[in-house]
């Protein structure tokens, strides 16, 4: 028979006196976990979202660490068909992640927001149809964010970008 994986995703923190904190574990599921992408900002809030290898596909989980030092439980933010993610927090403890949603084979470039406590329901940035990788996102302190990503168009590769504004 075959062995199960579990993946075991932890984390540690420095203190202020330059020591490593107790290493915590934030997810025990059953596959392989792998790209694993952190942010942190000034607050020492952050956000580690990672590529989960399971039952059902490539799925993109999440956890949240709030300005009290404690990490949220993980969450699914896309069930399937994930690759490259990328994750950016703001100054409010709000995170954005894109990634490239690969089910249909040629890429399409989606994003999903951390606020108020939750991840909300994933959205479609670019789905042009044109291969797309290497996504990158930074939020600014209002909310607003901005997406880049590359495009394979046969003899050129350009970059795309887009806003997400919060009017």
């Amino acid at each position: 028979g075959s062995a199960s994986h579990y993946a075991l995703v932890s984390t540690a923190s420095v203190m202020a006196n330059g020591m490593w904190g107790a290493t915590e574990v934030l997810s025990t599921d059953e596959g392989d976990a792998f790209f694993l992408q952190l942010a942190v900002n000034d607050g020492g809030q952050a956000v580690l979202i990672w590529e989960l290898d399971g039952a059902t596909g490539i799925a993109l989980k999440g956890a949240v660490r709030g300005a009290g030092g404690v990490w949220s439980a993980a969450s699914v933010i896309e069930s399937s068909g994930v690759s490259s993610p990328n994750v950016s927090i703001n100054t409010n403890g709000n995170a954005v992640a894109v990634w490239i949603d690969e089910q249909t084979g040629s890429g399409i470039v989606k994003g999903a927001v951390y606020t108020g406590g939750v991840w909300l329901a994933p959205q479609i940035i670019d789905d042009s149809g044109s291969y797309v990788y290497d996504p990158k996102v930074q939020m600014q302190a209002d909310g607003s964010a901005i997406a880049t990503w590359k495009k394979d168009e046969g003899d050129v590769s350009p970059i795309q970008a887009c806003v997400m504004s919060t009017s």
